[in-house]
């Protein structure tokens, strides 16, 4: 292989040692691009630094880029390197003859990631609406039931006072039935009564009617008003006389 498209150095403080090393294929631009932490606070924990590692790429002829210095999501040509631990730089051999894109997908990524956060919350949100919904739904679905089994038993107290109220009124109808029976009886014995007492009443009259007309009863009738002649009522010979017939009536 006479060309490497892509050096990546991330060793911790130790990129100018394995710079060093590369000897004649840094010099000989065997590596079209090599990518490089810059950091002090790494470097010169082996006696080296940013200006070291960068001036050893510029000296080989390597052009430097950084990320995110002109556009916020593209490269850009530099001229100047400094310390900084939040990127790296991208150095460029001279026979790389085509432009670095000046856009990244980088930041496409992280507003990618930043939607699918969004995203993410948005459905936490829903599931959460969800879940009050379905727990909406249960309350609603429980004071729906509390309310059927109240309706249900109010149909049936209903049902059963009408019960109550048939049979009452069903009684009250039979007692009526039978006031009423008892007083048609009534009525009729009354009426069979009347007859009887019309009937008796004629036969005392025909009686009274025949001892009237009797002998007898002429012949008393006469006696009596001989008596009421001879012994007027409230006198003596009256008082003498009642006393005489009931004294012989006793014997």
């Amino acid at each position: 292989m006479n060309k490497i498209r892509l050096l990546k150095l991330d060793v911790e403080g130790a990129e100018g040692i394995v710079l060093k090393g590369l000897g004649h294929f840094l010099a000989d631009h065997a590596i079209e691009f090599i990518l490089v932490e810059c950091f002090d606070e790494r470097l010169r924990l082996l006696n080296t630094s940013t200006a070291d590692v960068a001036g050893m790429l510029i000296s080989a002829g390597y052009r430097c880029w950084e990320f995110g210095t002109e556009s916020p999501a593209g490269w850009s040509q530099v001229t100047e390197v400094r310390s900084r631990g939040d990127c790296n730089y991208l150095f460029s051999s001279p026979s790389v003859t085509e432009a670095l894109p000046r856009i990244s997908l980088t930041a496409v990524l992280h507003q990618t990631l930043a939607l699918r956060g969004q995203v993410q919350e948005e459905i936490d949100r829903l599931r959460n609406e969800n879940t009050a919904l379905k727990q909406s739904m249960e309350r609603i679905q429980d004071d729906l039931r509390s309310e059927e089994i109240s309706l249900q038993q109010g149909m049936e107290k209903i049902q059963k006072d009408l019960r109550n109220r048939e049979t009452a009124l069903k009684h009250s109808l039979e007692k009526l039935q039978a006031d009423n029976d008892w007083l048609m009886s009534s009525i009729a014995a009354r009426e069979k009564d009347s007859r009887r007492l019309a009937v008796e009443k004629q036969e005392l009259e025909d009686r009274w009617v025949a001892i009237q007309n009797s002998a007898g009863w002429r012949t008393l009738n006469g006696w009596r008003r001989v008596r009421d002649r001879l012994a007027p009522p409230g006198s003596l010979q009256r008082r003498c006389y009642d006393w005489t017939i009931k004294s012989l009536r006793g014997r």
